[in-house]
């Protein structure tokens, strides 16, 4: 089990180092763009206030402030997946260097976030024998390591681990049952996981931008960390992102994630097939898309005529403008296509038992008119188009849908949820951390 989560631990370890120091810098690695924030921690001598009493599970980082914000356009980044490595380290670097001037700080250490990556979501069960008649950390510790992780495939990246529900003897839907009394403990754990190789060509790029990995993460899951509320995490809810590149989608109930998944369609697809319907320009487009894109149609769309800017070119150079209805039937058809996938995707995950049947829609492009009206009659779901929730010194001019990832990452750090990696390994217990010290010490020295 421990090699499988080695590549978390050292995460974990570089994200408490970057807390204790100060600044902690969060980059969301987009389609459409690249955002980074600068965070700032009190600073603290000890790492005692980061673990708990028995220095196994870290406690919830203390309160933060935004210091630093920057965004980009996105280049080398398609699909939520890194296509042109130097393009896209010119991206972060502009990114990075925008929140570092605004901070007026060094960032050193990065938690990333992706949209991309082929992930996929499995459910794993492990059952333990409890020693000492009374659960502790070790019991879990055992019960998780009787999952069968060898079972997973050989090229994916292990990004959460969660355990999302404990059982003990008869008792079952625990939280936490470490104090309790019991005989045979067994732990669910949902396991989301990316593209190996995805994974580490973000990480790569990353590194070259002469930064630390502090940690990565999905973005749907992260949007949904920072747009629903707390009785929709507990009830169950649907959260759709609707990126740029891609369209995220991820399930919770009892306030754990307990299914992601993600389609390759998104808002630049929809760029795209209005640039070829009206032989325009990309930037045209993605403006005539956010001021007056639309999913349904009125009896006044007809009349409502839109100036075409710079088009004197082609195709009935005469005519410089389109009506909206004109628009809105370009658009409709790929949001129907997107939406007839999210369902298929729906269908796969079982939401049919889940209590609540809510979903609740965010990214940059929820906020085309008319998409929750549409959503909610091809989904037969009650649906909302939701905002992030509020950051302590985050501008107002980054708080809109298309940034609840990256404030999601950011919101995770303040009530970070128990991965598979916080609890402490077999060897950790046996005496197998000062072995493996000392080999590779004398494998380095020797």
């Amino acid at each position: 089990m421990k090699n499988y989560f080695q590549g978390q631990k050292v995460f974990s370890k570089r994200r408490e180092l970057a807390i204790r120091k100060g600044i902690l810098g969060v980059l969301d690695i987009g389609s459409s763009k690249i955002t980074c924030f600068a965070l700032e921690f009190p600073k603290v001598n000890s790492i005692e206030n980061y673990t708990s009493d028995e220095g196994l599970i870290p406690k919830s980082a203390p309160a933060f402030r935004v210091v630093g914000v920057s965004s980009t356009k996105s280049r080398g980044v398609r699909f939520g997946e890194v296509f042109e490595m130097d393009e896209a380290e010119q991206a972060i670097r502009t990114a990075v260097s925008g929140a570092q001037k605004m901070a007026k700080t060094v960032i050193e250490d990065v938690l990333v976030c992706f949209s991309g990556g082929r992930t996929a979501s499995y459910s794993l069960r492990g059952n333990s024998k409890v020693i000492s008649h009374e659960i502790s950390a070790r019991d879990i510790s055992l019960a998780i390591g009787a999952c069968n992780f060898e079972g997973l495939p050989s090229d994916s990246f292990i990004l959460n681990a969660m355990p999302v529900n404990f059982s003990l003897d008869a008792k079952t839907k625990l939280a936490d049952p470490i104090g309790q009394v019991g005989e045979q403990l067994s732990v669910d754990v949902h396991v989301l996981t990316g593209n190996n190789a995805t994974v580490q060509n973000i990480i790569n790029c990353v590194t070259n931008c002469y930064l630390q990995v502090a940690g990565i993460n999905f973005s749907p899951y992260l949007s949904g960390l920072s747009t629903l509320t707390e009785d929709e995490l507990h009830l169950g809810a649907v959260c759709i992102d609707f990126g740029g590149g891609t369209t995220g989608l991820s399930i919770f109930f009892e306030k754990q994630l307990i299914y992601a998944d993600g389609i390759r369609i998104g808002g630049c697809h929809i760029t795209s097939d209005i640039m070829q319907a009206f032989q325009i320009t990309e930037e045209i487009a993605e403006r005539l898309k956010t001021l007056h894109g639309g999913v349904v149609q009125t009896s006044h769309d007809d009349r409502e005529l839109i100036e075409i800017p710079g088009k004197n070119n082609n195709w009935n150079d005469e005519r410089s403008a389109i009506s909206r209805s004109e628009l809105i039937g370009v658009i409709r058809p790929r949001v129907e296509e997107m939406l007839e996938k999210i369902k298929l995707k729906l269908v796969e995950a079982g939401l049919d038992h889940l209590p609540s049947q809510k979903i609740i829609l965010c990214g940059g492009s929820s906020q085309l008119t008319g998409l929750h009206e549409l959503a909610s009659a091809f989904l037969n779901r009650q649906v909302r188009v939701s905002r992030p929730m509020r950051v302590q010194g985050l501008p107002q001019a980054v708080n809109g849908p298309e940034f609840s990832a990256i404030i999601g990452q950011a919101l995770q750090l303040s009530s970070p949820q128990d991965e598979s990696w916080d609890f402490p390994s077999h060897l950790d217990f046996f005496g197998g951390r000062k072995f493996v010290g000392a080999f590779n010490w004398l494998r380095e020295n020797w």
